[in-house]
């Protein structure tokens, strides 16, 4: 058996076969893939609405999410103003007492511990000899400039200047006065021992020197920030 696979095949043994016709209408033809086009801009546009909810959705949660986080700032923000108000006053004491401590440490920037200066001028005092006066004088422009270098005079502490002391009483002879003076010379903060008139009555001494002191006298009790620690 023979099998006819061509066309000329076909025609050659069984002339008339090999012919074909497609009698399909154009309408229909046109219609068919109007209905494919159809289908696919359906396709097309139902995927374009799906990405476009799902584009909706995601800027409705961003937004809720913004919306959220704005009214907790401003939760936050109304809680720490009403903290803010609750502790003004504190905040008001404390600015005031800094302000005082600034005062107080400017106008008492020259205080001297007098308790330690008497003590450190009478340690050194012999048995045999007594004081009965001590006068001493700050000096306002040598205190403000404590800060250099200062003393004009035997002041070789490297040290300013800030006032003087007289020292009067008795002694037994006027070597327990020089050996005060020489005493006196080792106390930091005193320079410039001066022994001043010596007066001779029966078996006592009548004496008097002056002496400069420094600012390693200084307290700094009074400095700002200072105060409130001792």
């Amino acid at each position: 058996m023979t099998t006819l696979t061509t066309p000329q095949q076909i025609w050659n043994t069984m002339p008339g076969w090999g012919i074909v016709a497609d009698l399909t209408p154009p309408e229909l033809i046109a219609s068919r893939r109007l209905a494919v086009l159809r289908k696919l801009l359906i396709a097309c546009l139902s995927v374009l609405l799906v990405l476009l909810a799902v584009g909706y959705g995601y800027v409705r949660l961003q937004a809720h999410s913004a919306a959220s986080g704005l009214a907790d700032a401003n939760l936050r923000t109304v809680q720490l103003r009403n903290e803010q108000n609750r502790y003004a006053p504190v905040t008001r004491v404390q600015n005031a007492i800094d302000g005082v401590e600034t005062v107080t440490s400017k106008l008492m920037s020259s205080d001297i511990d007098m308790a330690q200066l008497l003590t450190a001028l009478r340690q050194p005092l012999p048995a045999s000899m007594s004081v009965s006066s001590v006068t001493l004088t700050i000096s306002q422009a040598g205190a403000a400039a404590a800060s250099s270098s200062g003393g004009n005079s035997l002041n070789t502490s490297g040290h300013q200047g800030i006032g003087k002391v007289q020292l009067e009483g008795d002694a037994q002879s006027v070597a327990d006065l020089a050996g005060y003076v020489v005493s006196l010379q080792q106390v930091p903060g005193v320079v410039d021992v001066v022994p001043g008139s010596d007066t001779v009555s029966g078996g006592s001494v009548t004496w008097s020197l002056t002496c400069s002191v420094t600012d390693q006298l200084i307290s700094h009790y009074f400095d700002k920030g200072k105060v409130a620690t001792k």
